[in-house]
């Protein structure tokens, strides 16, 4: 789940135009009603030094398990950071919910499906920790079918999960899917094991052939050294089969041929 670099600015512009809107709304009605303004700034915004605002919260929610790593205000997107200087310019921060930020006490307190996705979401990259969780809350053992689409589509682990009226055992769910990991993990095991010992069979045989061609090989070597020395009178039986390698009785054995 991707973090947004421009939240704040974001929310600022979106917040502003909330508060644009009220304005408009504000100005529309007292056209409707022909209230006149008394001054010339109310006449000009349409907004009366009686009116107010209403509130605007915008909430950012982070679907991640891990935390929010973007810039969560406006000074922190900011160049240049003189405290001077952002002394001057109002901040924006945004209100950030992120189940990793939050704990499992607070997310305890949320009274609809939300707190189970949160949770959820939280601990998706730990499956003991699932496990857990969804063993021992009731409300992932009968959880509403949109909340279990919401976090499989969230953490996009492909849940299997069996829908009965509406709802979803997401306990068995997990289960299975942590039986299929291990399944998996055998399976990629005992091919690795294979792999590892047809590659150390052939390494294996490839030394040993290359050990019984270098012994081959120097054995012709010796024979062809002794045969030549046999050729020339200087040498001794003894003379060649210490230089050669080869035993003394085979020297005298080639000797005869």
């Amino acid at each position: 789940m991707r973090t947004s670099a421009f939240s704040p600015v974001k929310n600022m512009v979106y917040d502003a135009l909330e508060y644009a809107g009220q304005v408009e709304n504000s100005a529309r009605s007292h056209r409707e009603a022909k209230q006149w303004p008394s001054t010339s700034g109310e006449y000009l915004t349409g907004f009366y030094k009686d009116d107010r605002l209403i509130p605007v919260i915008t909430t950012v929610v982070y679907f991640g398990s891990d935390t929010w790593k973007a810039p969560r205000s406006l000074h922190e997107m900011l160049s240049i950071q003189d405290p001077e200087i952002l002394s001057l310019v109002p901040d924006y921060r945004i209100n950030l919910f992120s189940p990793a930020e939050i704990k499992d006490e607070e997310l305890d307190k949320l009274q609809s499906n939300l707190k189970e996705v949160m949770l959820f979401i939280k601990y998706s990259k730990d499956k003991r920790k699932l496990q857990d969780l969804t063993s021992q809350s009731p409300g992932f053992r009968s959880l509403e079918l949109k909340a279990a689409r919401v976090i499989d589509s969230i953490t996009g682990i492909n849940l299997r999960f069996t829908e009965t009226e509406g709802r979803v055992n997401m306990c068995q769910a997990v289960q299975e899917m942590c039986d299929d990991a291990r399944a998996e993990g055998r399976q990629a095991g005992l091919a690795e094991g294979r792999t590892a010992g047809l590659a150390e069979g052939r390494t294996a045989g490839l030394a040993e052939g290359r050990t019984e061609g270098r012994t081959e090989g120097l054995q012709e070597q010796a024979m062809l050294t002794a045969q030549r020395m046999l050729q020339d009178p200087r040498f001794s039986p003894e003379d060649i089969s210490r230089f050669s390698g080869l035993s003394l009785e085979d020297v005298l054995k080639l000797q005869k041929k």
